[in-house]
């Protein structure tokens, strides 16, 4: 007999007990039988129907009670003997009943946040079944996997919609009074194999500082059509939440949305508007590119006109949009509430192209061997002696191609001035900490010390970009270098930390559905190469 069912079990035939004592009881005036009671420490035995019908002023409530449980007991086929024992001593006590934790729910929990396969998961069941522990034999019957899901197809691929609600009102259980929710969303695709083109394009949100969490999930391996039908589930609730709030618990909580956290392209596509590699690809000013050596740059210097929502949301830049979005229709900023994401933009983006140039780009930049060697000198000193904040240690420059956007940023803000100190030309790597303490003003924590620092930071990055082309040739200010002089305007715009508004959270999550995927699509094949 399942945990549940008995506690079930002791309920009902502990409110029957109790409710015969109270009849019986008012019935003979303060007397009490003695077959129910006992001496001074009775022992309660399991009354059967005849007796409760036996008993003197037995009111039809208790005798249905009674009824019902029966029927309950032949319906779930109880083993009532193997917990008489604790109920005897229950009902000595009179004790409340106290629920203990469920070995099924602690295995289904520890399961999912130890993302166990249903392998591992079986064989552990079949272990815990063998010394007697009544358990489900499959980890699907133990997980409560649902049989089917509904997957409809749209943008040319497999589509589910898990929706922004459920998440929200899960949020908000505990919450004891009314208050505002910010959301954030993000845009990516996810390529499940090298060598194929199946991938997944999820759109996760995130409640700032949680864990994010997936809205709708699109499957497939052609390019999305049109971004009508991609956002349309999501904005018609994002509307609806925003308008009407959410209710949880008799409490309306006000939803707004405080971001759409993508890179370049996603926020091309979303946004309809051309490549970041055409010649009006800037997002924040109306500066116009030109090609040099096959690449898209940018040579103007000093600030340009600034993009405006007003402007953007009638469609007032034909050389910038391609046609009206969906998000502008359903009121969201395309210019103010799409953040410039320094993961991709600088880490990925900048930090890298600058190191590349220094290791193997044009001679005018490119660094002698003697200066090479020099780096890699001073990396391999710093290997194994960076504290345990730090979640990676810095590895060669070799191996510059397969840094991840987190070494990358450790090397910008922290280990990049150890490393190019006496390496560099003195001008050429004070131009380089000109970026590097920037950005570190812009990712400072601390609301007070970030603000009253913005303006320089603003000077200084515009400083590192404009005199980027001294330093690293014509063919070095492409789309990454010059959005760098707009990371400061998010900032003020957002009153955050850049932190706060980039892709990294997303990313890590979008990490954990990767590899669900490449454990779907390698069991999915092992079971039709069986089958066949």
């Amino acid at each position: 007999m399942s945990s549940d069912y008995q506690r079930k079990w002791r309920r009902r035939r502990a409110r029957v007990d109790a409710l015969a004592e109270k009849d019986s009881s008012s019935e003979s005036e303060g007397t009490v039988e003695p077959a129910l009671v006992g001496e001074e420490n009775p022992v309660m035995e399991d009354p059967t129907l005849d007796e409760l019908h036996a008993v003197a002023g037995c009111s039809s409530s208790i005798v249905t009670a009674a009824e019902n449980m029966s029927s309950v007991d032949e319906e779930y086929h109880y083993d009532i003997s193997s917990s008489d024992t604790e109920c005897e001593q229950l009902d000595e006590t009179s004790q409340p009943i106290v629920e203990t934790p469920s070995l099924h729910n602690d295995l289904a929990s520890w399961a999912t946040a130890t993302n166990q396969t249903h392998k591992a998961i079986n064989d552990l069941l079949h272990v815990l079944r063998c010394h007697g522990h009544t358990l489900p034999k499959v980890a699907r019957t133990l997980l409560d996997t649902p049989q089917g899901v509904p997957i409809e197809n749209k943008c040319n691929r497999q589509y589910i919609y898990y929706g922004i609600k459920r998440y929200l009102l899960e949020h908000l259980a505990k919450e004891t009074l009314p208050g505002q929710v910010a959301l954030s969303f993000n845009v990516d695709g996810v390529p499940l194999f090298k060598s194929s083109k199946m991938c997944f394009w999820p759109i996760p949100g995130q409640i700032q500082n949680r864990q994010p969490f997936i809205v709708a999930l699109y499957y497939g391996s052609s390019k999305l059509s049109s971004v009508e039908d991609f956002l349309h589930d999501f904005l018609e609730e994002l509307q609806q939440l925003i308008q009407n709030g959410v209710s949880c618990q008799n409490l309306i909580h006000t939803v707004t949305l405080k971001a759409i956290i993508c890179d370049a392209q996603a926020r091309s596509f979303l946004k309809c508007i051309k490549s970041h590699n055409s010649l009006h690809g800037c997002e924040r000013c109306v500066a116009v590119a030109q090609k040099i050596e096959g690449r898209v740059v940018y040579l103007t210097k000093g600030p340009s006109e600034e993009r405006r929502d007003d402007v953007f949301s009638h469609a007032g830049y034909p050389d910038h949009q391609k046609q009206i979005s969906p998000l502008t229709k359903a009121g969201i900023l395309c210019v103010k509430q799409f953040p410039l994401d320094y993961m991709h933009l600088l880490c990925l983006g900048a930090m890298k192209r600058m190191l590349i140039y220094l290791w193997r780009g044009p001679v005018t930049c490119r660094l002698s061997k003697a200066q090479r060697e020099q780096v890699e000198r001073n990396i391999s000193q710093l290997k194994g002696a960076l504290p345990a904040e730090f979640t990676r240690q810095p590895r060669s420059m070799e191996e510059l191609d397969r840094w991840k956007a987190t070494e990358l940023r450790q090397f910008m803000l922290y280990t990049g001035p150890v490393v190019l100190k006496d390496v560099l030309p003195e001008d050429q790597y004070h131009h380089f900490l000109c970026l590097s303490v920037g950005m570190n003003i812009l990712l400072e924590e601390a609301d007070g010390k970030r603000e009253s620092y913005l303006g320089y930071a603003h000077n200084i990055l515009e400083h590192f970009v404009d005199n980027s082309v001294g330093f690293y040739g014509p063919t070095f200010p492409t789309y990454n270098i010059h959005s760098i002089k707009h990371l400061s305007d998010d900032a003020t715009n957002f009153c955050s930390s850049l932190n706060h508004i980039s892709c990294f959270p997303f990313e890590n999550h979008l990490q954990v559905i990767k590899k669900t995927g490449e454990k779907w699509q390698t069991t999915s094949s092992a079971s039709h190469e069986k089958t066949c």
